[in-house]
């Protein structure tokens, strides 16, 4: 881009900045996501050292101004030298799904059942749960085990 400077640049590519203005007692943030013209999102969080309402405080995220042309690799940068990041860098980190509905004609008609576990040492050597669910009544029951073995959730069915 010969004769175009680096402002008229910005000026012609889209990004998109969507600011949900959290407030809590604390104090008031921003949890900030940025959309390149190329789909990259950039999360952020930022907290403000001011009292301040939602709607105050997605104006404050709005006036500082979230970009400048190194924003990628700085923030890069940062997770890196960041200590509590690299600690929370090894959790699963998926989008979000849609919640589906289960349908059931009638009480007990349709269950669905999951082990939970293990947990820390219970009393009995427990450290696993059975729990099965009603999916027409939404009645959830818990059994703690020591073990999980066929004849283990057969007696509890």
């Amino acid at each position: 881009m010969a004769g175009t400077s680096l402002e008229d640049t910005f000026k012609t590519e889209k990004w998109l900045l969507h600011v949900d203005g959290s407030s809590t007692i604390q104090g008031s943030g921003a949890g900030i996501v940025i959309t390149s013209p190329q789909g990259e999102d950039l999360e952020f969080t930022v907290k403000f050292g001011l009292k301040a309402s939602n709607n105050e405080t997605e104006y404050e995220a709005l006036v500082i101004g979230y970009f400048w042309p190194t924003m990628k690799q700085d923030a890069k940068q940062l997770v890196i030298k960041c200590e509590r990041c690299q600690k929370h860098s090894s959790l699963i980190h998926q989008p979000a799904e849609p919640i589906t509905t289960m349908l059931s004609p009638c009480p007990f008609a349709q269950w669905g059942m999951d082990i939970v576990g293990p947990f820390p040492l219970a009393p009995g050597q427990r450290k696993f749960l059975l729990v099965p669910i009603d999916y027409f009544t939404k009645w959830v029951e818990a059994e703690p085990l020591a073990r999980i073995t066929e004849r283990e959730v057969m007696k509890f069915i």
